[in-house]
């Protein structure tokens, strides 16, 4: 609990392997970790900062990252059927609650890790959320390669949490993002990959004229350099538009 009383993780049920090297360190080292029914909470303040576990990040500190907890240095963590929540009190917006959720953490090589993420989404906005990615350790943020997914996603319902256009009012939307290293090899620069499927969509123009879209197919890929990287301009942005039975 934190100071104020509030919970900030319940933990029902563990299975634990522990690792010989226990005994030289003295410490509990885990070679597998499985927590089920974890109920976890998050928090942004309203000036920026990231509360969790018991832990503050400021904005200002967005580079110096969090401990990381003894169980989180298993060799293979999975958590089942979890529950985050997420408090946002910089948008003011209503509590965000993900169940079923399903995140598994493996060591992977040059002790890095690796780690894949599955949860239910409430409500209308949409049917499921899926997140995979891969980091070294010691590397760099922008070193991230990640894959997100996003099905049945309806946008309108999205807007406590998000900033979206207010031109959209309707429409489902199934969203494919990777980040992954550059081509070009380059230190510090990656590419970002988006891959939209729009259905039944709506919006609304000039002087309140209404475009509908029944299906639009969207592909852009544009270069990410990590804020502080010094090099070349990126390349420009690769976009690619295709659409069916558009009415206005």
């Amino acid at each position: 609990e934190s100071d104020s009383g509030q919970v900030l993780l319940d933990v029902p049920e563990v299975r634990a392997s522990l690792s010989w090297r226990s005994l030289l360190s003295l410490r509990p080292e885990f070679r597998f970790l499985e927590i089920q029914g974890m109920d976890l909470s998050v928090r942004r303040s309203e000036d920026g900062t990231l509360r969790i576990l018991g832990q503050s990040l400021a904005p200002a500190d967005a580079g110096r990252g969090f401990s990381v907890p003894v169980w989180m240095m298993a060799r293979h963590v999975v958590l089942r059927d979890a529950t985050i929540r997420w408090h946002d009190d910089l948008r003011k917006a209503p509590e965000l609650v993900l169940d079923g959720v399903t995140l598994r953490l493996r060591q992977a090589a040059r002790h890095g890790i690796r780690f894949a993420l599955d949860a239910r989404l409430p409500g209308d906005m949409g049917s499921s959320l899926a997140l995979r990615g891969e980091l070294d350790a010691g590397a760099a943020p922008d070193a991230l390669q990640a894959y997100a997914h996003i099905a049945d996603m309806r946008p309108a319902a999205w807007r406590p949490w998000l900033d979206l256009p207010e031109a959209i009012n309707g429409g489902i939307v199934s969203l494919q993002a990777w980040k992954s290293r550059s081509d070009s090899g380059d230190a510090g620069t990656s590419e970002l990959t988006l891959l939209a499927e729009v259905r039944d969509s709506g919006w609304t123009l000039a002087e309140g004229a209404r475009l509908a879209v029944p299906h639009l197919r969207v592909f852009a890929r544009a270069p990410w350099m990590f804020r502080g990287t010094t090099g070349p301009a990126p390349d420009a942005v690769r976009f690619a538009l295709r659409s069916q039975g558009v009415a206005l």
